[in-house]
């Protein structure tokens, strides 16, 4: 299996792309893990996030995935763990598996 990642910043925001190719079983995962700070709403496959200083950010997934806010214990130090959210995005499908990711600022 090979994972390909690629990053694009524009000047309102960053894709992401993630494409899986080779034998095994169709289906793909990657995680956005959020700062404990960050303030998230879903809608749908979007989200929109609020920033500690106020700034805003949409992240939505593309093709139609699998999305979910999960729990997870974010670390800022060694035996620190405070509780945060995280995105989960999960795809199946044939492959070559394509994910992108967008994230806008505002």
């Amino acid at each position: 299996c090979r994972l390909e990642r690629t990053f694009r910043l524009s000047a309102t925001g960053l894709t992401i792309g993630d494409r899986v190719e080779g034998p095994g079983h169709p289906r793909a995962e990657c995680f956005l893990h959020l700062h404990p700070a960050v303030e998230l709403r879903a809608r749908g496959r979007e989200f929109d996030l609020r920033l500690p200083a106020g700034a805003q950010a949409t992240i939505v997934t593309r093709p139609p995935a699998q999305v979910s806010v999960e729990a997870y214990r974010w670390s800022p130090g060694f035996g620190q763990t405070i509780p945060a959210q995280r995105i989960r995005i999960a795809h199946a499908g044939g492959r070559p598996l394509s994910l992108q990711t967008e994230v806008y600022f505002s």
